[in-house]
């Protein structure tokens, strides 16, 4: 049974139809046609092959898998941001959404928080400050590029 009524079934079969729609095919092994975002997709397929080989997996390690490889692909360096290579840092695509962003898996508080030898470093409100001033001052640094 559809979740569509027939009127939006038309409705979607005619959008669909509308001379509008362009499709731009890219040719096999044409990187100068698609850009970065094949790249993207190159360096995925690699990461996830490299890991696969010959296993056969199910579907929580295929997602976890496949959230690893994301990572590795956000985190690859696209540019640097300063003239100088050593004097900067490289723009990712993670940083477009959260700046400065550290890959692996987040620090979990401990049971004993009240430890004399363990105090956080700064709080979850403070964290998220300095990740915002982060990100206003590298879009203020490449809109004046």
């Amino acid at each position: 049974m559809s979740s569509l009524s027939k009127k939006e079934e038309q409705d979607v079969i005619d959008y669909c139809s509308a001379p509008c729609i362009r499709f731009k095919i890219v040719a096999a092994l044409a990187p100068w046609q698609g850009d970065v975002y094949e790249r993207m997709i190159g360096i995925f397929k690699t990461s996830f092959k490299a890991a696969v080989r010959n296993r056969t997996l199910d579907f929580d390690e295929f997602f976890t898998l496949a959230k690893e490889c994301e990572a590795i692909v956000n985190c690859s360096p696209l540019t640097y941001v300063y003239s100088d290579i050593d004097s900067g840092f490289p723009l990712r695509p993670i940083d477009f959404l959260r700046p400065h962003s550290i890959y692996g898996s987040p620090c979990l508080a401990t049971e004993d928080q009240d430890d004399d030898e363990w105090k956080p470093q700064e709080t979850q409100q403070d964290l998220l400050q300095n990740r915002w001033n982060s990100t206003i001052s590298l879009l203020n640094r490449s809109w004046q590029r």
